[in-house]
This record gives C-alpha cells, sequence and structure tokens, in this order.
C-alpha cells in the first residue's frame, strides 16, 4: 500500500491508518507480549487484505486512465503460481472477483494486466529469482507481448537484477533457500 501511496497516488484514509498501525507494531515488535502480538498482527492482516483488495480496483481504473496497453488476446490466461496453494493469475476476462478461493484450499489473486507484465519481465532477466519465476508462469502460450515504457522497463530491470544479486550472495553464503524479496523461494 504503501508502494501504491508512493508511486501513485493512490490512498484514502482507512489505507493510511492501516500503514500506520503496521509501522506502529513493527516498531513496538519485542516489547509486545507474544499473545498480544500475535492478536495484533492477525488483526492487521485482515485489515491489510480487505484494503488491498480495494487498492487493487483503484490500482486498476489508475492504469487504465495511464497506461495504453495492448493487452492479450481474448482467452489469454497468465498463472504465476507460489507455494502452498498461491497464485497471481491475470484473466482478460475477468469477473471483477479479485480474490478467488476454492474447496482445495487454493487461493488465486487476479491482478491487472500491467501488474503481472512485471513478472513477465521479472523472469525474461537471469538469476535465481528470476529462474524461478521463469518456472512458475504458465500461459495459454509460450509468447509474450507487451511493450513497457523505456523509464519504467529499466525500473523493473533494475529491480530484480538487484534480487537476482541478493539472492546469488546469500546462496554463495550457503542460505541454500528461504523466503525473499517478492515471496520466492530460490
Amino acid at each position: 500500500m504503501k508502494n501504491l501511496k508512493n508511486n501513485f497516488n493512490i490512498s484514502n484514509e482507512l489505507f493510511e491508518k492501516n500503514i500506520l498501525e503496521v509501522d506502529k507494531l513493527r516498531s513496538n515488535w519485542f516489547n509486545i507480549k507474544p499473545i498480544e502480538r500475535e492478536k495484533l498482527l492477525i488483526k492487521q492482516l485482515s485489515i491489510s487484505k480487505n484494503n488491498l483488495l480495494s487498492s487493487m480496483q483503484k490500482f486498476n481504473i489508475f492504469l487504465s486512465k495511464n497506461f495504453k496497453l495492448k493487452e492479450l488476446g481474448k482467452d489469454k490466461n497468465i498463472r504465476l503460481n507460489f507455494v502452498n496453494k498461491f497464485a497471481f493469475s491475470y484473466k482478460n476476462n475477468s469477473r471483477k472477483e479479485y480474490l478467488n478461493k476454492y474447496n482445495s484450499g487454493y487461493i488465486e489473486l487476479e491482478i491487472p494486466y500491467l501488474y503481472m507484465m512485471h513478472f513477465i519481465k521479472y523472469s525474461n532477466e537471469v538469476g535465481l529469482i528470476s529462474d524461478k519465476i521463469r518456472e512458475n508462469i504458465t500461459c495459454d502460450s509460450i509468447h509474450y507481448e507487451f511493450k513497457l515504457p523505456e523509464k519504467y522497463n529499466l525500473l523493473l530491470e533494475n529491480r530484480i537484477n538487484l534480487c537476482n544479486e541478493w539472492a546469488s550472495y546469500l546462496k554463495f553464503n550457503n542460505f541454500n533457500n528461504g523466503l525473499f524479496k517478492m515471496a520466492w523461494f530460490f
């Protein structure tokens, strides 16, 4: 939510309050009794989930007003699978439901086209994180057609290259697995 606020000026009072409460919880984490910490964490996660779903709608509106991207064909579906039965997906024929829960326990978060293109861009680079993303993307077609503005493209390239470099450093120093930036296990 901080990135949406700082980079896209997407915010409201509920987002602001949630951001402040999470920051407060983080700064006082070790001063709070474990049972109270758990209660506060669960409360903030619940509030954050609702705010993030709301922000996805606002982000979609922002994208449609500010970017003219050529979207994929009508039947095009892209899925990015994470561990623990979770995935991001882009569906051109979206039902306007951002969070889908299935009986199997699988959770799918539908994200805007531009946001999915971030991951496509990340998967096209070289490194541990990029490789893991590439291994976990499924699409109706292997060929991804998209063009991002040059400055934006460079920003994403620098970001994923830094993540890949950090992951390589950790791997080199015998941190052989673990949760890493952008929720990827390497």
